[in-house]
């Protein structure tokens, strides 16, 4: 493995060795940077100190992240480092790899602009004997005289890129701004003695004590880039730029390579557009060798002199030397709080740095070529005439540059302006060509009262303004001193520049007042007088009557300038109230300068007197009919102001505005209404009147009213309100209610489809409010309507204009008719059997029935509904018994209800039970008769009802059960019906008796002959009997 060789890219600050030989002896070049792209074995042979590991890589611009991480990703490279304003960056190699291998690989990529070594810089110095002369360097480039000039600027900074500098030096405190460590990426820095002493030869203070520094007012900013003994070429870009982007003025870079570096070349060029001036060391082993920084283009490089103004034996030469300053036996700070010599071009180029950091003071507006010119021109010429490679332009000179410096800006003013309100001052800049210039006024507390020029482009040429003596707020300014300030920048740095002007104020005080008044003491009670002082001044104010004689002084002080006022009650010297008519009003003013200004009048009328009018009504009704009319007539016999007039109601209530503050001249006047208030709402009808309330110019004020007017409503509906809808259903007189927005004429009319059927109120007048109307449920015909729907039309009409109608309908319904039901009353209820019982009922219409069961509580046992035919229907108790449910009591209660398609109802309630009979069935007796001829016996009934029923007779085999004969049925008619029934006699059994209504309801009755003994009776149900008939034999089920 190759050891990395170091390549003393020098701190020059130390004599390391002395040739004899003469520069043109020496002309020998390092390698160019121009090498092809491939030829990296000339970049990375073992002549040059590098970083064994490490490569600068410049991509293109156009590369994005993603392919230039693929690119390094290939090679195997790992980026450390980057520096984003020149698109280069840090790498790192696997160790072990050769770096010319690695170069060539990544020159292969279309992508890389360039491939470079990181190349290493050592510090290294020599300190001298501490016997010589002691800073004789600052006499020879004559920093005294300068500094006569400028001492330097603090807004001027000088970027020190070296080692390390003690920032607590009591030479440097307070002079530090933005310090940096590149290495380690923070603002804390070592304290190295070369980077020190480069420092205080730049900047070291004024504080009778230990040295001073070429321009001991500047600030500087420190730029490490060592870490130990080197530092390389990435760390130096990095800080270049770090310099440039945080405006340092001046950068001073007291190192170098022999080697070209790109990366370098980039940050300097960079640094130059950003207006900072770059000097650089040439070197210290007698070479006539491109030392860089200081060899690339717009870099100062700067040589070494001794005490003689001779090169030193060390100091490198060359094309790209510009000028030379001393360099043997430097005093100047160390690291310590120490001081200490040192010999090199390191000592020389920080002069160079110091002077430019002088003339950039006087004139910050320069841009780096512009500098440079200035030392140029004046540089003492040593050696050959004109430039040479030893000296360049010549030794520096402080003093001789700042006599070469133009000022940035400079004004021109008067001494002392006699300010008389119509005079202006001269005033002029000249400010840098190129420069943005603005020149204002500024007070004695230094506050900025007048801009004269602001943000002007300058050509060089001079800018003239003239000032009267006005601020910005337009008053004038007072006597006293005041200043001039131009400044002038260039968008980096500013420059100012200011001339004392006295102003004696020559103003007389002027009075702005008005040229008359009217004025009522009743009405206003004070006068108020407005006024305008132009400046500060004492002021009378005095009122004279018609004879040019005092009345009262109103006014006698001090004011100062601006809007002011003050009052008069109407009154003399006495106190008492004037007479009415015209006064004088005097006004003088005289300021502290006994400057008088010019009397000022007003005339006062004074009016006491009310203003007189009156009111007339175009006509005694309004017809209020949605246009706006004539309401009133107003006359008045001089001009005033209507504050308010009004329309009122009978009450005196103000419901409209018709006018506010409105001036009217003498005459009559019209004022219209549209019948609306102010909320836009039409009133209604009634009494209203007029109301003005008016003042005259004096501000005297005035009522006025009218006579009531009738106000009839020509546009407004009658609205009708009433129930939408409503029923007829029981015969007789009915009453409706319906109600009026306003009055009007009523007609009422009952329709059936298109057809009138009645007219009910026929063009009556009402009111506005809530009323009824009757209908008895005829027609016209006098007959009741059949049930049916039917339209009451409520119209009424406004009783002015009859075009103007409301009108409103109301749905009726007219149902009369109510179904009919016809029922037992009582049915019989057998609790335990599968259908306990069974209601057969008699309906007059269809109907919807509810049907609902009741138990003795009153409790329901069940609801049905269902849709009934006219005639007979029925239900049975089972419809109602839910899944293991019973009738477990004796009676129940029954309630049918019926609802017609009128929806008209009707309710028919009856019981289930076998405990009564039904109402029709008015008696029932039997009786027994034996034949004893034959052996027969007859079996003798009596029925009585009501109402027409049936009847059917069973016999029975008591024993068996088996029923043994059944006679016909009989029908029965209402009353009393016999029957007699024979057979054979037999032992053992018995009867049931069936009676049927005329609706087929059936009721059982069972007799039993037991012995001869039973002659008969009354028939009586017995509890547990269950009627059983044969299916095919029976009557009802």
């Amino acid at each position: 493995m190759r050891l990395p060789v170091t390549l003393l890219l020098s701190v020059f600050c130390c004599l390391l060795s002395v040739s004899a030989v003469s520069a043109n002896s020496l002309e020998v070049e390092p390698p160019k940077p121009k090498i092809s792209k491939f030829q990296t074995r000339l970049l990375f042979d073992d002549s040059k100190e590098y970083n064994s590991r490490q490569v600068i890589v410049k991509f293109k611009k156009d590369a994005s992240p993603e392919i230039r991480q693929e690119i390094l990703e290939s090679i195997r490279l790992k980026e450390l480092d980057s520096v984003d304003r020149g698109d280069f960056i840090l790498v790192s190699s696997p160790k072990g790899n050769d770096l010319a291998s690695v170069a060539a690989s990544l020159l292969n990529y279309q992508e890389i602009e360039y491939v470079e070594p990181n190349y290493r810089v050592e510090a290294a110095y020599t300190p001298s004997d501490p016997g010589y002369k002691k800073q004789w360097y600052l006499g020879r480039i004559q920093a005294p005289k300068a500094w006569d000039q400028t001492k330097g600027a603090s807004n001027i900074t000088v970027a020190i890129i070296d080692g390390g500098v003690q920032t607590s030096h009591p030479e440097l405190k307070g002079k530090i701004v933005s310090p940096y460590n590149v290495v380690t990426g923070k603002p804390t820095l070592p304290a190295d003695h070369h980077g020190t002493h480069v420092a205080g030869i730049i900047a070291a203070s004024f504080n009778k004590a230990g040295t001073a520094g070429v321009a001991p007012n500047i600030k500087i900013m420190p730029i490490n880039v060592f870490s130990g003994e080197y530092a390389d070429t990435f760390d130096i870009a990095s800080a270049v730029y770090y310099a440039a982007d945080h405006q340092a003025n001046v950068i001073n870079m007291s190192l170098g390579s022999y080697y070209y570096s790109a990366v370098m070349k980039e940050a300097v060029a960079y640094a130059r557009t950003k207006g900072a001036v770059v000097v650089a060391a040439a070197g210290n082993e007698d070479l006539n060798f491109n030392t860089y920084p200081a060899a690339f283009p717009n870099v100062i490089g700067v040589s070494a002199l001794n005490k003689d103004n001779k090169i030193t034996i060390f100091s490198n030469y060359g094309r790209y030397i510009d000028f030379a300053a001393p360099g043997i036996n430097i005093y100047s700070t160390v690291a310590g709080g120490k001081y200490n010599t040192m010999d090199g071009t390191s000592m020389a180029a920080p002069q160079v740095s110091g002077v430019a950091a002088l003339v950039l003071s006087k004139n910050p507006l320069l841009s780096p070529a512009e500098v440079e010119s200035i030392l140029k021109n004046s540089s003492v010429d040593l050696g050959s005439k004109g430039r040479d490679n030893y000296y360049g332009y010549g030794r520096i000179d402080a003093y001789r540059a700042l006599q070469k410096t133009p000022s940035p800006v400079s004004v021109t003013a008067g001494k002392t302006f006699n300010m008389s309100g119509s005079s202006k001052t001269s005033i002029s800049v000249t400010a840098k060509k190129g420069s943005t210039v603005s020149m204002y006024v500024q007070n004695s507390k230094g506050t900025t009262i007048k801009t004269l020029v602001k943000n002007k482009k300058s050509t060089g040429s001079k800018i003239s303004a003239s000032w009267d003596g006005k601020q910005d707020n337009g008053t004038f300014v007072g006597d006293g001193s005041y200043k001039v300030v131009a400044k002038a920048t260039n968008g980096r740095e500013t420059a100012t520049k200011s001339a004392a002007i006295k102003v004696a104020d020559k103003i007389k005080p002027v009075i702005k007042l008005g040229t008359s008044a009217l004025y009522s003491p009743t009405a206003q009670g004070k006068l108020t007088i407005s006024y305008e002082l132009s400046e500060k001044a004492a002021v009378t104010a005095t009122v004279y009557d018609k004879n040019n004689k005092a009345v009262k002084t109103l006014l006698k002080k001090t004011e100062s300038k601006g809007k002011k006022s003050f009052t008069w009650d109407g009154k003399n010297a006495k106190n008492q109230r004037v007479s009415d008519g015209t006064y004088k009003l005097v006004m003088t003013s005289t300021d502290s300068y006994k400057n008088k200004g010019t009397n000022k009048q007003m005339s006062i009328v004074v009016d006491t007197k009310k203003p007189e009018g009156k009111v007339v009504l175009p006509a005694p009704i309004f017809k209020m009919d949605g246009k706006p009319q004539d309401g009133v007539k107003l006359t008045f016999k001089e001009k005033v102001t209507v504050t308010a007039a009004y329309v009122t109601n009978a009450k005196g209530t103000k419901v409209k505005k018709l006018a506010t503050n409105k001036t009217f001249t003498a005459g009559t006047h019209t004022l219209k209404w549209d019948g609306k208030n102010d909320k836009g709402a039409l009133q209604p009808e009634g009494k209203y009147g007029y109301l003005a309330e008016f003042k005259d110019a004096a501000g005297n004020k005035a009522t006025i009213k009218s006579a009531g007017v009738d106000l009839q409503d020509w546009q407004q509906k009658p609205v009708v309100s009433a129930q939408p809808q409503a029923e007829y259903r029981n015969p007789g007189t009915a009453a409706f209610a319906y109600s009026l927005s306003k009055p009007g004429k009523v007609t009422i009319q009952l329709y059936q489809g298109n057809n009138v059927v009645k007219t009910v109120v026929k063009d009556t007048l009402k009111s506005a409010d809530s009323h009824t109307f009757t209908w008895d449920g005829k027609g016209a015909d006098g007959k009741l309507l059949e049930d049916g729907d039917y339209t009451f039309k409520i119209t009424a009409t406004n009783r002015y204009n009859p075009a103007v109608a409301n009108s409103f309908d109301v749905k009726l319904k007219v149902a009369l008719t109510r179904p009919e039901i016809k029922h037992p009353g009582i049915a019989e209820f057998y609790p335990g059997e599968v259908n306990p019982g069974e209601v057969l009922y008699e309906l007059s219409e269809p109907a919807t029935v509810l049907i609902d069961i009741l138990d003795p509580s009153g409790e329901s046992v069940g609801t049905l509904e269902k849709t009934a035919d006219k005639g007979i229907n029925t239900f049975q108790l089972n419809e109602f018994m839910k899944e293991g449910s019973s009738f477990s009591h004796d009676t129940y209660t029954y309630v049918v209800k019926a609802i017609n398609s009128v929806k008209n109802e009707v309710t028919a309630k009856g019981q289930l039970t076998l405990k009564e009979a039904p109402e029709w069935l008015t008696g029932k007796q039997y009786s027994f008769t034996n034949n004893e001829a034959d052996g027969k016996t007859a079996l003798n009934l009596k029925i009585a009802t009501t109402e027409d029923a049936a009847m059917q007779l069973y016999v029975y085999d008591a024993a068996a059960g088996e029923r043994l004969e059944t006679p016909g049925p009989v029908a029965l008619n209402a009353g009393i019906n016999d029957y007699s029934f024979e057979r054979q006699s037999e032992e053992n059994i018995y009867y049931v008796l069936e009676l049927t209504d005329s609706l087929g309801n059936s009721y059982y009755y069972k007799i039993e002959k037991d012995s001869a003994e039973n002659p008969g009776g009354e028939i009586v149900k017995k509890p547990d009997f269950r009627p059983v008939l044969k299916e095919e034999e029976q009557v009802h089920q």
